[in-house]
């Protein structure tokens, strides 16, 4: 059985990109929930993996963006509570680390740019980067980052300027700063979206956008390889703890049978 997916998209300039695509190419059709439109979150026993996608708002302004709050209550009974796997990307990683006791504010050093990700001593032995070695590149497009951990979370991997680009927390869950799920098409969307070139054109210039999407462009073959491979990764991972938690679910109804709940 193929497992339920739920996304949660914060714009329609951030969607999820080779994400999407990969999961279309394995026959999974996921449940696409635009937040920023108003639409509901949806009962979140129904699903076994959210993905959560980035956007230009920042997990704290609720005032500006009041969905962001009933988001993070999501995410932390998803992670918290039901145990089962996440990934977030970009605003995703942020919503991931604040939902569950991390911090999240303004980056000392925002990042846009094609940059390599250095996965740490724990990220080279994670499966979720197997195959990997100890670098790659991705694009980086921030000025949030992770400040502080949830309690037990672990980094993964640190870029130049973000010493938090990726890290995990619970059994199954994921956060990664960058881009993983970018296209040519989600890159020009971005340097046209006012927030977004305004942040590009402030570190870099009137003509950054021109110089980014040619070095998108020319490492296209790379990123959409990496991109596939941590989608791997992660489904793999996620299919593993999803077989898991059937498992002790059938323990649990066994124990309820035999009268022995007490014994778990």
């Amino acid at each position: 059985m193929k497992p339920r997916v739920l996304i949660f998209q914060h714009g329609h300039y951030c969607p999820p990109g080779t994400l999407g695509d990969h999961l279309a190419a394995d026959g999974i059709e996921p449940k696409v929930v635009e937040l920023n439109r108003g639409e509901a979150i949806p009962d979140l026993n129904c699903f076994d993996i959210l993905m959560v996608m980035g956007g230009t708002m920042d997990v704290w302004q609720e005032a500006e963006n009041p969905w962001l709050a009933a988001e993070k209550d999501a995410i932390r009974r998803w992670v918290g509570e039901l145990d089962r796997p996440y990934l977030g990307v970009c605003l995703g990683h942020q919503l991931l680390a604040d939902a569950l006791g991390g911090r999240v504010e303004p980056a000392v050093k925002p990042e846009v740019a094609l940059l390599q990700i250095e996965l740490s001593d724990a990220g080279r032995q994670h499966p979720l980067f197997s195959g990997f070695g100890t670098k790659k590149r991705a694009v980086q497009w921030h000025g949030a980052e992770v400040i502080s951990l949830p309690q037990d979370g672990l980094v993964l991997g640190s870029s130049v300027d973000c010493p938090i680009s990726t890290f995990m927390v619970g059994s199954t869950a994921f956060g990664v700063q960058y881009h993983v799920e970018a296209t040519l098409r989600s890159v020009g969307a971005w340097c046209e979206h006012p927030d977004s070139s305004a942040l590009l054109e402030r570190l870099h210039g009137p003509s950054a956008a021109t110089r980014l999407q040619a070095d998108v462009s020319a490492a296209m073959p790379e990123l959409h390889s990496n991109s596939r491979r941590l989608y791997d990764n992660f489904m793999k991972i996620a299919r593993a703890q999803l077989r898991h938690g059937a498992r002790r679910a059938c323990e649990v109804d066994r124990s309820v049978t035999n009268g022995s709940v007490k014994d778990l």
